[in-house]
């Protein structure tokens, strides 16, 4: 008997640390789940159990094969990495509402810049439950790791690789977080996404059949003649330059949503400058950013082009990429384009990009900044910004186009903002994130009323067209909101656009569905500009039968689709039992990635939303589009065929002037 108990003390002794790694797999697995609100199913807790014995046949290995101390080392390493990979993936889901992707860990070298949305993430129960304790449970594992005698590794390795087999097998959905180990999400969906976009050049593959002409109609007028090596060029009949030159200013708003400007039905409005100024123009009211990234949405705006689905911003990887963006075509046509922030001008790559794509100055806070700066947040506030491009605009020759992107209302959004806010704005005790954006919205709202009134005072100003559009949204609502899943999609995407061109457009509202990539195209035609070009928006002007401009809105890892009125959009089930679109008789949910649904009502602001689902054939055509685009744009960037190619600035400037 004593020798009975003793060996069963040795063997637990031995075995210790594999309940320690299930111990410490289990709680990264429950504080993921719960953390990100992810939900669960049979196919994510075979992800869940066939990863962890896939990583404790890894870590048998180390034990098996390396000097103890050597192994020791190594595990610990990797535990705390997974450790700080499950934090970044719920500060990342906090901001962002996705689970982050691969290509996520570049921002590593940019935490000095982050560093003020790391902090205010950063609270106690995110440091004690997702930092502390896993720690503790790691310290468990270095302590049992010498006496450690790991078993059947093989089998272990086997049964791992067996579990996730049948996961991927059962899988609907790679973007599912209920569906997926938020570490798989990220290896499965970079996998697909180099297969599909690093492989043979192929766009006619990747269009299965389709005419690149349905998948993307051109401008009127013009037609799509660049073939497979520049599938998206298209060209006018003739070259033709501008018949106005007009001075042009776009106020890229950051974070700038329609859910909460009264122009688009929200009471109380934080946007009454907006709202005032949309009394004098041409408004967009079903507008979409197409990203959700500053970045993103600035390569959209200037170049007409959709971001890439799941990976880093084009800014970033490829700054001089082949593209036919709308500086380009300006400064062939004797412009001057200036670009102004508050923040770094490096940041994300911009200055490279900028400058390759048609920008001649770069006025970034390296050109503009004071040493008696306050700043506000990231870099200096809109006010002074205002100030500062007037300033400069002022000695600049026209004509010229200048481009801001705010940044006041960045997140976090804590700043001590320098207005005096009204009365429902005032920060109570228990105020949450979305009081403060609400602040920061309401300052930013001001400081582009202030510059916009400023332009106006100007010479040069008086008669200047203005554009003025959100750069991005944000996944941020107050506690308890009763807004379902996909108006929260819909809130996050949908952001204002605004035209001011006196004496040229008269007030008005455009229904059509439209996006940042139909701003360019928008402007070239108000100035009677026709020359080559690869983009794939449409002016928000053109004719009511005119094709419909499809609106790409690309997450961190999944993409939605809306044509005019109707929208395929991301989703986890193909129906709710308690929300719009609502299950017919006798149906229950199932795992889907999107739903097809027609909306009846304003997914914002009506109170009883109606949806109908489309016809199953419909939903096939637009999900095919859907596959399609995300996945054409991604192949175009990785082999540098997205413009007109790379004798297309030649060939403009040589155009125009020679007429």
């Amino acid at each position: 008997m004593p020798n009975q108990t003793q060996d069963h003390k040795l063997l637990s002794k031995r075995s210790r640390l594999t309940v320690w790694w299930f111990l410490y797999f289990a709680v990264q697995s429950v504080l993921v789940r719960l953390g990100t609100d992810a939900g669960y199913s049979v196919v994510g807790f075979l992800d869940d159990v066939g990863l962890a014995f896939f990583l404790l046949a890894f870590l048998a290995g180390l034990r098996q094969y390396l000097p103890i101390a050597v192994g020791a080392c190594l595990m610990l390493v990797f535990s705390v990495v997974m450790i700080l990979a499950t934090t970044a993936n719920e500060l990342y889901y906090e901001t962002f509402h996705v689970w982050l992707g691969v290509h996520s860990l570049g921002a590593v070298e940019e935490l000095d810049d982050i560093q003020s949305s790391i902090q205010a993430l950063l609270r106690w129960d995110i440091i004690v439950v997702w930092l502390a304790a896993p720690l503790a449970l790691c310290g468990a594992m270095l302590s049992a790791w010498k006496s450690w005698i790991p078993r059947r590794i093989g089998w272990c390795l086997l049964f791992g690789i067996g579990l996730l087999s049948a996961g991927s097998w059962a899988r609907v959905n790679v973007g599912a977080p209920s569906e997926n180990h938020y570490l798989l999400s990220a290896a499965r969906f970079e996998f697909r996404r180099v297969i599909r976009s690093r492989g043979a050049y192929d766009p006619d593959g990747i269009l299965d059949g389709l005419p690149v002409e349905q998948l993307l109609a051109p401008m009127p007028g013009y037609v799509r003649g660049g073939g497979s090596e520049q599938p998206w060029l298209q060209s006018p009949p003739e070259i033709k330059r501008a018949v106005t030159l007009p001075n042009i200013i776009i106020i890229e708003a950051e974070s700038f949503r329609s859910a909460e400007s009264g122009a688009y039905g929200a009471e109380p409005s934080l946007t009454p400058e907006f709202d005032k100024l949309a009394k004098q123009g041409v408004r967009a009211h079903n507008f979409y950013a197409t990203g959700i990234q500053t970045v993103r949405g600035e390569l959209s705006v200037l170049c007409s082009t959709y971001p890439a689905l799941g990976t880093s911003a084009l800014y970033k990887r490829a700054p001089t990429s082949d593209l036919t963006c709308l500086p380009d075509i300006l400064g062939a046509s004797g412009y001057q384009n200036l670009w102004f922030s508050g923040y770094k001008a490096d940041y994300a790559g911009k200055r490279k990009f900028l400058e390759s794509h048609g920008f001649d100055v770069v006025y970034g806070v390296e050109a503009h900044g004071r040493d008696d700066d306050q700043l506000l947040g990231w870099g200096v506030s809109d006010e002074a910004m205002a100030d500062r491009i007037i300033e400069r605009l002022r000695s600049v020759p026209e004509p010229f186009m200048a481009t801001w992107i705010t940044l006041s209302n960045h997140h976090p959004w804590n700043w001590d903002y320098p207005l005096t806010f009204p009365p429902h704005l005032e920060l109570q005790l228990d105020a949450d994130d979305y009081d403060h954006y609400r602040r920061g919205l309401y300052y930013t709202d001001h400081a582009i009323g202030y510059f916009v009134s400023r332009i106006r005072d100007q010479d040069w100003g008086a008669d200047a067209w203005i554009v003025i559009v959100g750069d991005h949204g944000m996944h941020i609502f107050s506690e308890g909101n009763p807004m379902s899943d996909l108006q929260k999609l819909e809130a996050q995407f949908r952001v204002p656009l605004l035209i001011l061109a006196p004496d040229v457009l008269q007030p008005a509202v455009i229904q059509r569905s439209a996006s940042q990539v139909d701003i360019a195209p928008t402007l070239i035609e108000m100035m009677g500009i026709q020359v080559p070009n690869a983009f794939v928006g449409q002016s928000l002007l053109r004719e009511d039968d005119a094709p419909p401009s499809p609106v790409l809105l690309v997450g961190e890892n999944a993409a939605s689709l809306v044509l005019d009125d109707e929208r395929c959009m991301v989703a986890h089930v193909t129906c709710y039992e308690n929300a719009q679109p609502q299950c017919g008789q006798g149906e229950k949910p199932a795992l889907a990635s999107h739903q097809c649904f027609r909306p009846m009502t304003d997914l914002l602001f009506d109170q009883n939303v109606r949806m109908v689902r489309l016809p199953p054939e419909r939903s096939v055509s637009i999900r095919r589009a859907l596959d399609i685009l995300p996945a054409m744009q991604s192949h175009l960037e990785a082999h540098d065929k997205l413009g007109g190619g790379k004798e297309w600035p030649t060939l403009l400037k040589d155009g125009l002037s020679a007429q």
